[in-house]
């Protein structure tokens, strides 16, 4: 052997005493893998050599499998963390250290409940660690949290590891990140409930605007048949009669006349408040479909906010005086820069409803500047808005009493087209209640067209 006599030659070693792997042929002239040791020994100066071949097939086999399964298990795009009995974590693969953000160096030795969620029950963690010590797997969804404290949601499998006797030596935990499939359920629950909401409304917005437009009907159409029948009066009736008469009693068919004239003109009076209440309904209708579709114009001027308000009141004067009521402006007079037609809708929305849910007490309407803006409010002191119905007295079709025996009329879209005509000018708008003491309510208009 080339070994043997360059050793004999040259006093060095490469396998003497050193062994190596190599490959050996048997019989049968199949190739295996072998470990080759030769060792050497002298007596009586015969030096002997002794080789000792070990057939390591079986140990390259498993070594290959622990590779590949090494390989995949470094590779797999679970996280996968190995802890001993006391739970300290003795091995993460790369997929840990991505979704985590832990480096392994910063997790090696430490327990896995680095990864807990405050949001996860304990009795989770408790009932997991009942499951796995005596051997068996445990498998559920966590909410864990990522070194930069966000939380993750993993589906979890957690096995002992065991070894030839049986033994537990290790537990291994194999991670799914479903962060994106938990928040795409969650939006489908929230898609869902939101759908239902909206549904409700709409079949609530239905009946009250059903309710709306068929009472002034009932009005209009109601009245047109007696007023095109006029023998129907009593009035009528007599002065027919005593138009026949010789001669004619002036003071009485002056008397009867006045009367025909004001039975026509209370009718008239109740034709018309029911027409202009569709015409309301009707136009809110178009404003909400023109601002939902992006065709609402602004024609914006700079005005002073005591003239609108002033007007806004004044217009009111009568109603509150109706009531009871009292109704005060306050103002600094400061310019804003606004679209009149649409901020008289706002305030006439606005201060509409003050008067409409306050039976007693006073109603306050007042704009001070404050930085780029205008700030408007509008204060009663009605009956206020429950607190569990305050977010949602903006949206559409929402009323806080929407059955049919709700004491004040309306179909929903007031103060939904009141907020976005508010955002159509670049501000904001704002709520607050309390029960049986009012509520005011606030927006914001810019005071100029630069902000």
């Amino acid at each position: 052997d080339g070994y043997i006599q360059h050793h004999l030659r040259t006093g060095k070693q490469k396998i003497i005493g050193h062994g190596r792997e190599v490959i050996g042929l048997r019989k049968n002239g199949e190739q295996f893998p072998m470990w080759l040791s030769v060792g050497v020994s002298e007596n009586d100066e015969l030096k002997l050599f002794v080789g000792s071949i070990v057939d390591i097939t079986e140990r390259k086999r498993a070594e290959t499998e622990i590779r590949k399964l090494s390989l995949a298990l470094e590779q797999s795009p679970n996280l996968a963390i190995i802890t001993d009995l006391a739970g300290n974590i003795t091995y993460v693969n790369s997929a840990f250290t991505a979704v985590t953000g832990y480096t392994r160096e910063e997790v090696i030795s430490q327990n896995p409940r680095i990864l807990k969620s405050a949001e996860t029950d304990p009795a989770t963690h408790r009932k997991l660690w009942k499951t796995i010590i005596v051997g068996e797997v445990w498998r559920g969804e966590i909410q864990n949290q990522r070194k930069n404290g966000n939380a993750y949601w993993a589906s979890v499998s957690i096995s002992p590891l065991k070894n030839e006797d049986g033994e537990i030596t290790h537990f291994i935990s194999l991670q799914e990140d479903i962060t994106i499939r938990k928040e795409a359920e969650a939006a489908l629950i929230t898609a869902k409930e939101t759908a239902e909401a909206a549904n409700v409304a709409k079949s609530e917005f239905l009946n009250v605007m059903s309710h709306e437009l068929r009472t002034p009907l009932t009005v209009i159409l109601g009245y047109t048949p007696v007023l095109s029948k006029i023998d129907n009066f009593p009035a009528a009736k007599k002065l027919r009669a005593e138009l026949g008469k010789e001669p004619l009693d002036l003071k009485t068919i002056s008397k009867l006349l006045d009367q025909l004239l004001r039975t026509f003109a209370s009718l008239g009076g109740k034709m018309d408040g029911s027409g202009r209440h569709l015409l309301t309904l009707i136009n809110d209708l178009l404003d909400l479909s023109k601002i939902e579709a992006g065709k609402m114009e602004l024609q914006r001027t700079s005005l002073a906010t005591g003239t609108i308000i002033e007007s806004v009141c004044h217009d009111f004067s009568v109603k509150v005086k109706e009531k009871g009521i009292t109704l005060t402006c306050q103002t600094d007079g400061k310019v804003v820069f606004v679209d009149e037609i649409r901020l008289r809708q706002i305030l006439i929305n606005l201060v509409g409803n003050a008067i409409k849910f306050t039976n007693e007490g006073e109603i306050r309407v007042s704009a001070e500047k404050i930085d780029n803006h205008v700030v408007f409010r509008i204060r009663d002191s009605g009956c206020g808005i429950p607190p569990d119905k305050l977010n949602a007295v903006f949206d559409r079709f929402r009323q806080v009493d929407s059955s049919s025996t709700r004491a004040a009329g309306g179909t929903g879209l007031g103060l939904a087209i009141t907020k976005k005509l508010v955002e159509l000018h670049g501000g904001n708008i704002s709520v607050e209640s309390e029960m049986d003491k009012g509520s005011t309510f606030s927006f914001t208009i810019p005071d100029s067209q630069i902000s």
